[in-house]
C-alpha cells in the first residue's frame, strides 16, 4: 500500500512570508508599546491611589475611635488594632489636637497623607 502523506517542506522556504510575518509582529509590538502600555500603567496608578486612599480612611476612622476612647490620638498604627492594610501606613505625628498619617503604595509610586483638617491628599501634613 503506497503512503499518501505530504512531503514536509524545509523551514524558511518562503522568505517573503517570513519577513512579512515578522514585520507585522514588530508593528503590532510598536503600536502596543506606544498606546497600550501607558493606558495600562494609568489604570495601575489609579488602583494604587484608590488602595492607599481606602487604607488611610480606614486608619483615620480608627484614630477617631481611639481619640474618643483615650482622649488623644495614637502614635503608632499598631496601637489602633486595625486589620492589616494593603499599603504601608504610618503615623507621622499625633497629639491631642490632631494627627498626620502617611500612606505609601506597595510599589512605592503613590504617597498620600491624611489628617482631620485636610482629609486624604497629596499635600504633606504634620
Amino acid at each position: 500500500m503506497p503512503r499518501t502523506e505530504a512531503v514536509p517542506h524545509r523551514a524558511g522556504r518562503h522568505p517573503v512570508k517570513t519577513v512579512t510575518t515578522w514585520a507585522a509582529v514588530l508593528v503590532a509590538l510598536a503600536i502596543g508599546g506606544k498606546y497600550g502600555y501607558p493606558v495600562l500603567m494609568e489604570q495601575v496608578q489609579r488602583k494604587e491611589i484608590a488602595a492607599v486612599t481606602a487604607d488611610l480612611e480606614e486608619v483615620s476612622a480608627a484614630q477617631t475611635s481611639y481619640e474618643r476612647f483615650y482622649g488623644t490620638y495614637a502614635t503608632t498604627v499598631d496601637a489602633l488594632g486595625t486589620t492589616s492594610t494593603v499599603s504601608r501606613v504610618s503615623v507621622v505625628a499625633a497629639t491631642s489636637g490632631g494627627y498626620c498619617l502617611r500612606g505609601v503604595s506597595v510599589a512605592g509610586g503613590v504617597v498620600r497623607y491624611a489628617s482631620p483638617a485636610q482629609g486624604v491628599s497629596e499635600t504633606p501634613c504634620g
